[in-house]
């Protein structure tokens, strides 16, 4: 099956496959999972600390890209994953993100690099991939984004009860649909668009 990557990262010639996790990413998440997994107020506490921690670097005139609500927001959909969808699911960590086709990951690439992150278009690859076999999961990506919108307010109920959405395969009117798959592939070309 052929799929359809796009990333700002880059890519040195002679690459011929993706890897999940390849920032080893899930090193952030882990502290958050943990406290999910132990108790939820650990987790309450450590997303306030997270906040501060960046308002006081704002504060100093320190400004740093912060990532805390997607970490915790991550951590929140990979608990929600390993305790009740384990048995069919991916892992977004550790999972590759692929488009359906070419013309679905342009305009994606377009809405997430170019329009949001405000990256050029020549700073964004996409790829043809296929797949060593076909085993892959299809989500709506808008049930992450709104369980991001709730761990910005704090309120991690709602964000488990999106994740819980988002694995059980729900679809809002409007999808954002990605397809996740761990399985092994191959970059079969790299696409001009």
């Amino acid at each position: 099956m052929k799929l359809y990557h796009y990333s700002v990262e880059s890519f040195p010639a002679g690459d011929d496959e993706l890897i999940g996790d390849y920032k080893h990413q899930y090193s952030m998440y882990e502290p958050y999972i943990l406290c999910l997994r132990n108790h939820k107020n650990l987790f309450d506490i450590m997303l306030y600390m997270a906040r501060y921690n960046q308002v006081c670097a704002e504060d100093k005139g320190k400004r740093m890209f912060s990532f805390w609500a997607k970490d915790a927001t991550e951590a929140v959909f990979e608990y929600v994953r390993t305790m009740e969808f384990a048995e069919a699911s991916a892992s977004r960590i550790t999972g590759i993100y692929y488009c359906e086709s070419s013309e679905q990951a342009i305009k994606y690439l377009t809405e997430d690099c170019i329009n949001t992150a405000g990256f050029k278009k020549e700073d964004v690859s996409l790829f043809e991939i296929e797949l060593e076999k076909d085993i892959f999961f299809t989500y709506d990506q808008s049930f992450y984004n709104e369980a991001y919108e709730f761990i910005k307010k704090f309120d991690v109920e709602n964000a488990v009860q999106c994740a819980r959405c988002y694995f059980n395969g729900n679809r809002k009117e409007n999808p954002r649909i990605e397809i996740i798959s761990e399985e092994r592939n191959k970059i079969v070309r790299r696409i001009e668009f």
